[in-house]
């Protein structure tokens, strides 16, 4: 292997790098010699020892950050890029302290336009305790000049100390593909096969996910049916499996209608009923027509979303009435009795208000307690629907951003105290490669969960390009919400990757064909978790008892007085002391 002499500056000082490394020759800089650090907290340059270099920028963050742009290093940009280029970014790095119970601390690498800010990379990185060299190797999809782009990694996470060497963004144009590159492999905390969460979640899903039946089979006077056969098979969940979906494609593309028939059991419409959509689709006959053809499938809809608080996701006449407050709430409040005396009845429940921690312009004009009152008025036109709030980065990024969670936490609190009723607490779940660990995810769910709300996964997607890893973590994501027993479902935010605003992150590629965590989702839903079709001989009491998943079941019973076939709701745990019973009379 060669010795690549790798010239980097860190606090302004030339630093010679022996690094025995696994990059290979032929690329060139996309950075010089000099970098900044700005933003909330400070740097410094360490003298390392026993490594393939001598230097190293640590990192400390203040306590008061919010965003992950918040701390930042910076790096004079020397050359810019263009779309195609293959470009590896290598770099060594560990965390010294933080305050998330994994230990890791986190940074974002970011190449982007200097002044729009517009993202061409915009990766988050878990960094463990110790000194590894990482391989992050990029296809660009957008050129920008050298005057436009910028290379940096954002390091905003609260009270975590960093320490960085041998930063180096290497560019090898269309001589080498991502796959001839070295390439870190991302994982997550809990992946293990053997970790202790496993044992603990299989537990709770017995306790709350399963329950006890007994059918007793009388004849018609009443009296028990001995040797009666009882065949039961399950037709669905009672817990949320679901997905986005529009309700156009669902009209116009027998496969993606089908996939949705067969896979899921709860929908949600991603962009039907969103203010500017549904203002502008009138009559939206096609949306009631979709939920014609999903309620004779028993698949439960949610609607999404009555308000979402800010002029950029409204529509643009809406910005006239900025100064004229009277005048916007009036409009918000025609809205809100036109779209839900439009789905009255028809939805399981309603993101009401969606992203409150940061789409706050409405609530700055019309004051925060507006917020109430909007809950208040879905309340009045569908009093049936379950009214949730919606938002982003409570689970994902690594479930780091802990002043995003207090925000929504309290804007919970806030809601119900000025008179607003909420019934549940949605999560986007949105996931990159900052892949929260299981435990984690457990823990932010406990808290939330103390609210007494249910709580809904909403729009969760895992958007990478590992395969293996991106199986591995639905499996366990799944897992453990499904064992927390105040979680309802967990909707993924797409499944097609022809409909999917992260395409790498749906079940199926263009042409259908599945991908590996899409067969984890049919195993777990319709497999591990699926009560399979059993058949019972009642005893002498006319009794048959089983254990089985929450859910629809249909029977089938045959005995000397006859032949009955029906459907039965399994609907209380184990947890609840109850046993689901059932009288059939033959």
């Amino acid at each position: 292997m060669k010795t690549l002499k790798i010239f980097i500056t860190l606090t302004g000082l030339m630093i010679f790098v022996h690094s025995q490394s696994q990059i290979p020759e032929g690329g060139i800089s996309l950075i010089s010699e000099k970098y900044s650090f700005g933003g909330s907290g400070t740097s410094s340059e360490i003298a390392v020892e026993g490594l393939p270099f001598s230097r190293a920028v640590r990192v400390t963050t203040g306590s008061g950050v919010t965003n992950m742009w918040d701390a930042q290093l910076a790096f004079e940009a020397k050359q810019g890029i263009t779309k195609g280029d293959v470009i590896l970014i290598s770099f060594w790095a560990r965390t010294l302290e933080s305050v998330q119970e994994t230990g890791e601390g986190s940074i974002t690498l970011c190449i982007e336009h200097n002044r729009t800010h517009s993202k061409e990379l915009y990766r988050r990185i878990a960094i463990g305790r110790d000194w590894r060299q990482f391989f992050i190797p990029v296809t660009i999809n957008s050129s920008l000049d050298l005057s436009d782009v910028r290379y940096a990694f954002h390091l905003g996470s609260p009270k975590q100390v960093l320490e960085f060497a041998d930063v180096q963004f290497i560019n090898y144009h269309n001589k080498l593909s991502v796959n001839d590159l070295p390439e870190t492999r991302i994982t997550y905390a809990g992946r293990e096969p053997d970790a202790p969460w496993r044992d603990e979640a299989a537990e709770r899903i017995r306790k709350h996910r399963m329950g006890e039946i007994e059918i007793a089979v009388t004849d018609q006077n009443g009296k028990p049916v001995a040797d009666a056969s009882v065949t039961i098979e399950m037709v669905r969940h009672k817990f949320g499996f679901g997905s986005a979906i529009s309700g156009r494609e669902f009209e116009s593309n027998q496969i993606y209608r089908e996939k949705i028939l067969e896979l899921f059991n709860e929908v949600v419409f991603e962009n039907d009923l969103k203010w500017y959509a549904f203002a502008s689709n009138r009559p939206n006959e096609f949306i009631t027509r979709t939920l014609d053809a999903l309620d004779e499938r028993h698949i439960r809809a949610r609607g999404h979303t009555v308000v979402w608080p800010s002029f950029r996701y409204s529509p643009p006449y809406l910005r006239d009435f900025a100064d004229e407050p009277e005048k916007l709430r009036s409009e918000i409040e025609d809205h809100i009795r036109d779209v839900v005396s439009f789905t009255r009845g028809r939805l399981a429940d309603w993101d009401v208000l969606n992203e409150p921690s940061i789409e706050r312009e409405f609530q700055e004009i019309l004051g925060y307690e507006v917020m109430a009152d909007w809950f208040r008025m879905v309340r009045e036109h569908d009093p049936g629907v379950k009214l949730y709030i919606n938002d982003f980065s409570i689970l994902s990024g690594l479930g780091m951003n802990t002043v995003h969670q207090d925000n929504y936490y309290e804007t919970i609190r806030f809601i119900e105290e000025n008179g607003g009723q909420i019934d549940g607490i949605g999560m986007q779940g949105h996931f990159g490669y900052d892949l929260t660990s299981i435990t984690q995810v457990y823990s932010i769910l406990e808290r939330f969960a103390s609210t007494g709300k249910e709580i809904k996964v909403t729009e969760h997607d895992i958007d990478v390009m590992d395969r293996e890893l991106q199986a591995d973590y639905t499996r366990d994501f799944m897992t453990i919400l499904f064992s927390h027993p105040s979680v309802k479902a967990l909707l993924v935010w797409g499944f097609w990757e022809g409909r999917h605003w992260r395409p790498d992150a749906a079940f199926f590629d263009k042409d259908w064909n599945i991908r590996p965590h899409g067969e984890v989702w049919k195993e777990l839903v319709f497999e591990q978790w699926w009560t399979p079709e059993t058949t019972l001989i009642t005893d002498q009491n006319g009794i048959a008892r089983f254990e089985g998943y929450l859910g629809d079941y249909k029977y089938h019973i045959m005995s000397r007085e006859g032949e009955r076939i029906g459907f039965i709701r399994v609907e209380h745990p184990n947890s609840s002391g109850y046993h689901n019973k059932f009288r059939m009379d033959q």
